[in-house]
């Protein structure tokens, strides 16, 4: 079994391609495994982040219950066997039993008053956040000729034609990161700096 190292930070490499949805990018990138190209060399890097909050509308008193009784299911469990340790005469299918039926009973009841005390103040919507990028960028850190020449014959989004000579995705022509500044930058600028004064 091999024993992958996780890159921390920014990948570095060579741009191959340049795709404006996710699945784009790794229909890419199986493309490439399917002709034996090694992707451990291969990175998506996503571009121009957006956090979505995606409203899922207002959940009904019944649906807070449910889910209040749900979570209570696992709290009756827990205090069930809790108190069977301690009352060693009650069968304990009894004492599951009740204590399941009226924790569900109680949190589901718990959820659903908040639920429905919530409706007047902040209108009690639920919302589902998710990270979208605007573009995605393949990222090749070795044998980046192969990749392009291999993605050249996908029948997917074309790459760009500048693939061979584009710099890193998150630098500038010039080689300086877009976003932060290295720390030897920063420690020549300070040093620099200090010089003048």
């Amino acid at each position: 079994m091999a024993v992958f190292k996780a890159d921390r930070g920014v990948p570095r490499g060579i741009e191959i391609a340049r795709y404006d949805d996710e699945d784009a990018a790794l229909a890419a990138v199986t493309y490439l495994a399917e002709h034996d190209f090694p992707t451990e060399h291969i990175s998506i890097v996503g571009e121009g982040l957006l956090m979505v909050n995606d409203s899922q509308g207002r959940p009904s008193a019944g649906q807070a219950f449910v889910a209040g009784a749900s979570s209570g299911v696992w709290v009756g469990l827990m205090a069930g066997l809790i108190v069977a340790l301690f009352t060693p005469k009650l069968p304990l299918s009894v004492i599951l039993i009740g204590s399941i039926v009226s924790a569900s009973l109680v949190v589901g009841l718990i959820r659903m008053s908040r639920q429905v005390s919530a409706r007047g103040r902040s209108g009690g919507v639920v919302y589902a956040r998710r990270l979208v990028a605007t573009t995605y960028v393949l990222v090749a850190k070795a044998r980046a000729a192969e990749a392009i020449r291999l993605l050249s014959d996908h029948a997917g989004p074309r790459p760009p034609a500048r693939t061979t000579q584009a710099p890193a995705p998150l630098t500038d022509a010039d080689g300086r990161p877009k976003y932060g500044v290295r720390r030897g930058d920063a420690e020549d600028a300070a040093s620099g700096s200090g010089q003048q004064e």
